[in-house]
């Protein structure tokens, strides 16, 4: 690669304009000095070329045009979730159900509408836990019902830590779908 940028160099054309073509020579030469050269600033970018370089466009204000323009741009807000579905969505999303609100807890979806479980990993990937995050009610209750649900699953002793303050649950290890699913059965 050095080399390259040794033989692209202004200095060194006149060593081999003898070996080559002059006209393949000067128009090569000046490329490679163009894209060595650096832009640092806006100053000292390029000034804008001559228009026939550049790809043709054309401003519409048409109101049919800008229909399909409109329905790739990104949403200024979240759509509201369906508050029902009858049929199993491809994404396996489920809305919360009516019965959530018999429990003593209550675990609140993000802005998107998905279940707040998340992994923290650290020590470089090596310590996985799972939190559990916008419980509201008996913090509690939740955490016994999940840490039985979580032992029954696994069929091994699970870890927790509540921070009552917050309204989270930590679970050592990487449980994050079994969590989903149980959230899914309580409706939550």
């Amino acid at each position: 690669m050095a080399a390259l940028r040794i033989f692209a160099r202004p200095c060194v054309s006149p060593i081999f304009s003898n070996l080559l073509p002059s006209n393949i020579t000067k128009t090569t030469l000046f490329n490679n000095f163009k894209i060595q050269q650096r832009c640092s600033s806006f100053k000292s970018s390029p000034k804008v070329g001559d228009p026939s370089n550049y790809t043709e466009f054309e401003i519409s204000k048409d109101p049919k045009e800008w229909f399909f323009v409109e329905r790739i741009l990104a949403l200024k807000t979240v759509p509201p979730a369906p508050t029902s579905t009858d049929t199993e969505l491809p994404s396996g999303w489920k809305p919360q159900s009516a019965d959530a609100k018999k429990l003593p807890y209550f675990v609140a979806r993000t802005k998107n509408h998905m279940q707040p479980v998340y992994i923290a990993r650290t020590h470089r990937g090596m310590r996985r836990i799972t939190e559990l995050h916008k419980i509201q009610g008996d913090i509690w209750t939740l955490e016994a019902d999940l840490k039985k649900y979580l032992e029954e699953q696994s069929g091994k002793r699970v870890a927790t830590q509540i921070h009552e303050v917050v309204g989270q649950v930590n679970v050592k290890g990487d449980h994050v779908i079994r969590i989903k699913e149980w959230l899914d059965k309580k409706g939550l």
